[in-house]
């Protein structure tokens, strides 16, 4: 299964899109959202998110980084993680 999410920054990270949407303060907060919310929603097996970074949304503090780096590829096996350990 594959989920394509934007990624924005809003004063926090945000990841949205197929239904879903979580924040955080960092990236691994959401990363750790995203798990617990395809395991509620009873999602088995092997998924791939892709997020792609919503430039507009871009952090002034970070110009010096080129955007394409915030876009990410998750990897998940949600049979053998159990999202309460995260």
């Amino acid at each position: 299964m594959e989920i394509d999410l934007v990624l924005k920054h809003d004063k926090k990270w945000v990841a949205e899109g197929s239904g879903i949407r979580v924040e955080g303060e960092n990236l691994r907060d959401v990363d750790e959202k995203i798990l617990k919310e395809l395991k509620k929603r009873g999602v088995k097996g092997k998924i791939r998110i892709f997020m792609r970074f919503d430039y507009s949304t871009f952090p002034r503090w970070m110009v010096q980084f080129h955007p394409y780096y915030f876009n990410r590829t998750l990897e998940f096996d949600l049979e053998k993680i159990d999202p309460e350990e995260h």
